[in-house]
């Protein structure tokens, strides 16, 4: 994906009803001064907020980075350098005014080529699995927090969970230091890269039974008419949840028997 593919997915953008359209009112008027206004009222902390944001991303070159509610383009101006000439930066906001302040700003600092596309975050104009990295800066508060997470999880690509919880490489250098190592592979580099072939062979088709899931209710819903009182994302928290307090449970059980098992022990030798 490049910038120009995302020029020409952006609809264009108009306020929504009610709530939204006053604070769209609110940053109209305050475009022009926005920045000044938010390092006032951080106590000049917005800066490090933003670097602290970018250094949990961990971002590399070549990466996909969307930033809803983006504002004047504070935090995906400063991502752009870090995503490199093969990277895409896109910054999303409901407000062109606001947009169009973050666009004489990236004019100003010579920085690479940002897309800027003026939508909603609560309906993303962009299709599922587009972007590496989600970001949002100070928006959750005029957000429908739930549309919103909602269209993040679905534009964020299936991988995303995985390559930042898992790390191949730091896996591959901790079984070199303690002396593990996979038979026929190499420690170190080869062993990494055996690790990461393996794990995404492992996530392929988990992303997809997630995927089945996640659609299912909307399926049963539009197709047969079904009452389904928890839509897909919903459902996999359930789930989540639910094994998770298996496994907890499993875990208590355990440790009583065994706490049990060394009493009868003790008083056998007694």
């Amino acid at each position: 994906m490049n910038a120009s593919t995302v020029q020409s997915l952006s609809p264009p953008g108009r306020p929504a009803d009610g709530r939204s359209r006053f604070v769209h009112a609110g940053f109209v008027a305050a475009a022009a001064r926005y920045d000044r206004l938010t390092r006032l009222f951080s106590f000049g902390l917005d800066g490090w907020w933003r670097r602290a944001c970018l250094r949990r991303c961990e971002l590399r070159a070549g990466l996909a980075l969307l930033d809803v509610a983006t504002g004047t383009g504070e935090l995906v101006i400063h991502a752009r350098r870090l995503l490199g000439e093969q990277g895409v930066a896109v910054g999303l906001d409901f407000c062109g005014a606001m947009l169009a302040a973050a666009r004489r700003k990236l004019i100003r600092e010579g920085s690479l080529p940002v897309a800027w596309v003026e939508a909603r975050a609560e309906a993303l104009p962009f299709p599922p699995e587009t972007f590496d990295r989600v970001t949002v800066g100070f928006a959750l508060r005029h957000l429908d927090l739930a549309e919103a997470l909602r269209e993040i999880a679905r534009v964020l690509l299936t991988y995303f969970y995985t390559a930042i919880v898992f790390n191949p490489s730091d896996l591959a250098d901790n079984m070199k230091k303690y002396g593990g190592f996979i038979p026929g592979v190499r420690p170190g580099k080869k062993t990494a890269e055996f690790i990461d072939r393996t794990l995404t062979r492992i996530t392929l088709p988990g992303a997809v039974f997630l995927a089945l899931i996640s659609v299912l209710p909307d399926f049963l819903i539009r197709s047969f008419n079904v009452p389904f009182f928890f839509g897909g994302t919903s459902l996999l928290i359930v789930v989540g949840v639910a094994l998770d307090t298996v496994r907890q449970m499993e875990s208590h059980l355990l440790m009583r028997h065994y706490e049990g098992f060394l009493r009868r022990r003790q008083k056998v030798r007694s």
